[in-house]
């Protein structure tokens, strides 16, 4: 089915899907392996970025990329290009999203790729924890930004969608 939406024709491309209440990180292997190409893994990605924003036109926004490497090219063109804050140099390469499977709902109807998505949400929705926690979502973030360096406020509360007065006043509560 993946072939069908685009031209990959990659022997044993695995996606990872790891989900919370209130986000969902997307990585890549290959026969149980991590991408370690930092072309091949741009590459997966951009194509990845590509097909959600025309499945779901801009629903299901990207929260903020990971790659293991460092940047090939200027790091601003890879911003505009997924439309989210791109870290390099982490322990992994993934793709976080904000999750809000609730609302989600697909601009080009695709039969198969409907019940794809709707078995593969319902999959996630079912193991999810039964309390949401805006904690969750700090340590998260937090976790995506291990070993780069110190963290502001401002870059958090941006990653959160909120302003640093409202992260401040959340965290407190």
């Amino acid at each position: 089915t993946a072939t069908r939406y685009a031209p990959l024709a990659i022997d044993g491309l695995q996606v990872h899907l790891n989900a919370t209440e209130v986000d969902s990180l997307v990585s890549l292997s290959i026969q149980d392996s991590p991408i370690s190409e930092p072309f091949l893994a741009e590459y997966l990605f951009g194509v990845m970025s590509v097909l959600i924003q025309y499945v779901f036109g801009g629903a299901l926004p990207i929260a903020a990329v990971r790659f293991a490497h460092a940047p090939r090219t200027d790091e601003r063109l890879y911003r505009e290009w997924f439309k989210a804050p791109v870290h390099f140099r982490g322990d992994e390469t993934a793709l976080l999203f904000a999750t809000s499977y609730e609302t989600l709902t697909t601009r080009r109807h695709d039969r198969v790729a409907s019940e794809l998505l709707q078995i593969q949400a319902e999959s996630a929705l079912s193991n999810l924890p039964s309390t949401r926690s805006y904690q969750d979502r700090v340590l998260r973030f937090l976790r995506m930004r291990i070993g780069e360096g110190p963290v502001t406020i401002e870059e958090a509360a941006a990653s959160l969608r909120v302003s640093a007065r409202t992260l401040r006043r959340r965290l407190r509560a």
